[in-house]
C-alpha cells in the first residue's frame, strides 16, 4: 500500500482537502519569501557594477604606469584590452602590443 493510500483511508475527504490546501499555503508562502528575501539581498548588496571595477582596475594601472612600475606603453596595452573586453571584443594584436607584452614577459627587462 503506498502513503497516498494510507492517508486516504484514514482520513474523511474533507480532512484530505484542508490537508492539501495547508501543504499548498506552506509552498506559497516559502515561495513569497524566497522571493523577498532576493529582493532584500539585492537592494542591499547591489547588482555588481562591472563598471566600477574596471575603473578601480583603471587607476591601479595608471598608479604602476606613473610610479614606473609599467612603461606607458604597456599602460596603453592593458587599457585597449580592458575596454575591447568591456565592448565585448578580442583584443586586437599590434606591433606595439606584441612588444609590451614581450617586455611583460621579460620582466620588464627589454625598457
Amino acid at each position: 500500500m503506498g502513503m497516498g493510500s494510507v492517508i486516504a483511508q484514514s482520513a474523511s475527504s474533507g480532512e484530505v482537502g484542508g490537508i492539501l490546501l495547508w501543504v499548498g499555503v506552506l509552498i506559497g508562502l516559502v515561495v513569497v519569501a524566497s522571493i523577498g528575501m532576493v529582493a532584500i539581498r539585492r537592494h542591499f548588496l547591489g547588482p555588481a557594477k562591472s563598471e566600477n571595477v574596471e575603473r578601480g582596475f583603471l587607476d591601479d594601472l595608471r598608479a604602476m604606469r606613473d610610479s614606473g612600475e609599467i612603461s606607458a606603453e604597456e599602460f596603453d596595452l592593458a587599457k585597449r584590452s580592458m575596454v575591447n573586453a568591456i565592448a565585448g571584443r578580442k583584443g586586437t594584436k599590434t606591433e606595439e602590443g606584441i612588444e609590451s607584452m614581450k617586455t611583460l614577459e621579460n620582466g620588464g627587462a627589454d625598457r
